[in-house]
């Protein structure tokens, strides 16, 4: 028997959905999408999902498409120019030569928090470090499909 999605479910807080959507900044560079036919599952309201993602999703069924643009203060921020440091080659040892320029490094500070950022350029000095998310500064375009919502 088809499923009829007017009789769907609507998304609200603690609601499991799957997915399948693309993120395209404005230009129409694709930044980021879900492999064809494989949706990923979200829990509503336990902070998987950006905020200003979820509020656009709420009250969405199985099978509704949505189109949200969200600019850098919604969602990473600015890309900051304090954010792009130069770390000395004794704070992180490169014994077997993993550091690669144009690479992302995902580093721990003294508590043990973990850090990623990318790699821009390597001195005789050290590592100039990017630490802003790689999508700072844009305004991203998401189309999202919601494949199920439970």
């Amino acid at each position: 028997m088809a499923k009829n999605f007017k009789d769907s479910t609507m998304i609200t807080k603690n609601s499991v959905i799957k997915i399948c959507y693309s993120a395209r900044s404005l230009e129409g560079e694709l930044l980021d999408a879900t492999p064809a036919n494989e949706p990923l599952t979200f829990n509503i309201g336990k902070g998987e999902l950006p905020e200003e993602i979820e509020k656009n999703l709420l009250g969405l069924k199985e099978g509704d498409k949505k189109k949200i643009i969200l600019t850098p203060e919604m969602l990473f921020g600015d890309w900051m120019e304090e954010n792009v440091l130069m770390i000395p080659r004794s704070h992180i040892p490169d014994d077997d030569g993993q550091i690669q320029k144009n690479k992302f490094i995902d580093l721990r500070d003294n508590e043990g928090n973990m850090f990623r950022g990318f790699v821009v350029d390597i001195t005789d000095e050290g590592y100039v470090i990017d630490f802003n998310h790689p999508f700072a500064g844009k305004t991203i375009e998401y189309d999202i499909e919601i494949i199920s919502v439970e």
